[in-house]
């Protein structure tokens, strides 16, 4: 899930806007497409990440019979120049952690473990984006002892908002049934240690879970865990949610821990993030639900203050039922309002995982959440000479995205409902989600769907048979009040082309690189907005 820092969204309406019915497909002005020369596909070499952009091209992340490279592209889009990754310490080989572009460098954080010593390494390496080449030598910059093979410790990094500062955690090897240990390490910009400190979690391991660790601007480290009131392990179902959430604050160098608990009670929370935002709060938000299923009821909202280290905000706010039902059949409605009536359940909508989640300039925050599932079919079938074979079908399904604006009081000022329908087999959802780009007071949405969906019945039946079977390339447009509009963007059956959503990204304010292939090859091209 990505975190943005972003200064919008403060006016209060939900509205969707449509344009007038349309026979023939019309390609949105609001963007234009500049594609680079097709590049041969290398079945065994594929594109992996979007890792960085300048002035001079975009930095790409790919791994092929050599390894794990870095792709230069120039702003023409064409390769310029690779550089195959230096994963070999002592003739051995290393393990990629993270390739991070910090500072207007690329810093690569690579491991190494020693079966011999019984001790896993972290090395970090610069890398000179202008020619790709190493700017000096291997460094050592931790490690992690370990007696048992059964875990050999982990690695992780975070970066701050302003990028002045660099989180590194070592998950440390610890006994079963008693608290995990870590080691934290604060890097400044130039990669000189702040401070470090091994640390206890103040939960045993079996009640407790860690999700996610920041570092601020002020070298302080949070940490997101899920603490259970038994066994994490234990399956039996809840009439009451048998966990809570806590963020664990270290400030002051390690030496004083504050341990803030989220918690709504008697409501289940389903979904939570939290971010730093560039005055040192702690920012933390997600969904919850009423009952121990999937579904989601509303939205909730914590923040807390950078430097008393109180808790400013604390609330949550249902979902309108409207806005819950929007999209659905008349019969899905008379379904829920039916179970409402009979088993005094609240109508709660299909669970939805977060994907994004923007911090406003103001204090409050957006959230994006996509919903996801995945279908498992197996089918047993018998021939004539009584053998008998499985088959095992897996449908992927990426459907409507959902947009929650909270303000930094915690109030919901607007929800909007993108409908969207994604469906695909065995192949992991490869052209399904979508992906964001930022920009001022404006979000937008790049995803594929058919003609078929995009447009309505009444429309396709004036089109000719070639657009009605068209594949699509969207661009969705939402403003400071939720209103969005649909345009399409590419229309992938003429340019014998296929998005892949997954890997386009974000490289400007005004530009997104987007990823896409043929039966030729490859192609990256920049979308750049017109508006």
């Amino acid at each position: 899930m990505k975190k943005i820092i972003l200064g919008l969204f403060l006016l209060t309406a939900s509205l969707v806007t449509f344009s007038q019915a349309r026979t023939q497909i019309e390609m949105t002005d609001k963007a234009k497409l500049n594609w680079g020369s097709v590049i041969k596909i290398d079945k065994k070499k594929r594109f992996q990440d979007v890792l960085a952009h300048d002035k001079t091209g975009s930095y790409i992340l790919t791994t092929g019979k050599k390894g794990k490279s870095i792709d230069k592209l120039n702003n023409n889009m064409m390769l310029e120049n690779s550089m195959t990754l230096p994963l070999v310490y002592q003739k051995k080989q290393m393990d990629l952690e993270a390739l991070v572009y910090y500072n207007e460098k690329f810093i690569m954080l690579s491991s190494f473990n020693n079966r011999k010593l019984k001790k896993n390494y972290l090395f970090y390496q610069i890398i000179n984006p202008s020619n790709l080449t190493l700017d000096g030598s291997i460094k050592n910059i931790g490690e992690i002892a370990y007696e048992k093979r059964r875990f050999q410790g982990d690695f992780g990094f975070d970066i701050s908002a302003d990028s002045s500062n660099m989180l590194l955690f070592f998950e440390m090897p610890y006994e079963k049934n008693t608290a995990e240990k870590y080691s934290f390490k604060v890097l400044d910009s130039k990669l000189d240690e702040i401070w470090s400190q091994e640390v206890e979690l103040p939960y045993k391991e079996q009640f407790f879970t860690v999700k996610d660790s920041e570092v601020s601007s002020k070298g302080d480290v949070f940490v997101l865990g899920k603490e259970y009131n038994e066994d994490k392990n234990s399956k039996k179902m809840k009439d009451l949610p048998n966990y809570k959430y806590h963020i664990l604050g270290y400030y002051n160098k390690g030496e004083k821990i504050v341990d803030y608990e989220v918690s709504l009670h008697d409501k289940f929370i389903k979904d939570v993030t939290f971010d730093i935002n560039s005055s040192g709060d702690i920012i933390c938000s997600g969904f919850y639900s009423e009952s121990y299923g999937s579904g989601i009821k509303g939205a909730f909202f914590l923040s807390i203050d950078g430097i008393s280290r109180k808790v400013k905000k604390e609330s949550y706010k249902e979902f309108d039922e409207a806005f819950i039902t929007e999209g659905w059949s008349d019969r899905a409605i008379n379904k829920a309002n039916k179970k409402k009536v009979k088993k005094d359940k609240a109508i709660e909508m299909y669970n939805y995982d977060l994907r994004d989640f923007i911090l406003r300039k103001d204090g409050g925050v957006v959230l994006l959440a996509e919903q996801y599932f995945v279908r498992v079919v197996t089918t047993t079938t018998t021939d004539a000479n009584g053998n008998t074979s499985t088959k095992t079908t897996y449908h992927y399904y990426y459907n409507d995205v959902i947009v929650i604006n909270i303000n930094p009081d915690g109030d919901i000022e607007w929800t909007t409902k993108i409908e969207k329908y994604q469906h695909s087999v065995n192949d992991g959802g490869r052209l399904s989600s979508f992906a964001l780009q930022v920009k001022d007071n404006r979000m937008y949405l790049v995803y594929n769907e058919s003609a078929k969906q995009y447009f309505d019945k009444e429309e396709r039946s004036e089109m000719k048979r070639k657009d009605k079977r068209s594949y699509l390339t969207l661009l969705v447009s939402i403003d400071n009040k939720g209103a969005y509009d649909k345009e399409i963007l590419l229309n992938n059956s003429v340019d014998k082309v296929y998005t892949v959503p997954k890997l386009c990204e974000q490289i400007s304010k005004n530009e997104m690189l987007i990823y896409s292939y043929s039966k030729k090859g490859q192609k990256f091209g920049t979308m750049k907005l017109q508006e």
